[in-house]
């Protein structure tokens, strides 16, 4: 059966997955899931994902969500790219960046992207001055973290894999999101390699 995903062009999270799906040379029907007429909250999308969120990979009965999830299986359909290592320290040291970025970086770029670009677009709400200044904080406690581990490296773990495209593409928004990044020259020249992928511009948000 046909790999098909779900995703939103707007979302950060269907991004990487995108990203993915181009950088592993994958046959992958998009599925694009509007939020403004409630797709992803209709009952035969909450049956598949009761979150009600975007991305969602429908794979030969397999119904998986979670970005980065999503990510590791599709990488694993194809190790010979080396995205996802195999070898079990290598693997480890993607997977500790994962985490990372869902606990602590992803956290506090999406609450700034949020509160600065979201609400104001889609809500027509004023941003949160209290959240905004912990994002910021957090922001720059954690970006303060990948810049140091990028020292010495093109890449998050040495060379480029899956972490690399879950934590930059939380960065999607930082432009208008205000995220200020100049302390971190790392961090930014590794953000710039990535950007200069033909992945990365091939899956702009669009809205």
């Amino acid at each position: 059966m046909a790999l098909r995903l779900y995703y939103n062009s707007a979302s950060q999270h269907s991004r990487r997955d995108q990203v993915a799906v181009i950088e592993l040379g994958l046959d992958v029907e998009l599925k694009p899931v509007d939020f403004m007429k409630g797709e992803h909250k209709a009952p035969d999308f909450l049956a598949h994902n009761p979150n009600g969120k975007v991305p969602l990979l429908e794979h030969d009965g397999l119904w998986l969500w979670e970005s980065n999830a999503i990510m590791a299986y599709l990488a694993d359909l194809r190790p010979e790219r080396g995205l996802y290592p195999t070898e079990p320290r290598a693997r480890a040291d993607v997977n500790r960046w994962l985490f990372w970025e869902a606990a602590h970086f992803g956290p506090a770029c999406l609450r700034l992207t949020w509160e600065r670009v979201m609400k104001p677009t889609f809500m027509k709400q004023d941003p949160n001055p209290v959240l905004v200044a912990d994002g910021e904080q957090n922001l720059q406690r954690f970006a303060a973290v990948l810049d140091s581990q990028l020292a010495g490296k093109e890449y998050v773990t040495g060379r480029l894999s899956i972490a690399d495209f879950a934590l930059a593409s939380v960065l999607a928004y930082r432009v208008p999101a205000r995220m200020e990044l100049g302390a971190f020259p790392q961090l930014r020249g590794w953000l710039g390699r990535i950007e200069a992928r033909e992945s990365w511009k091939q899956t702009a948000p669009r809205f």
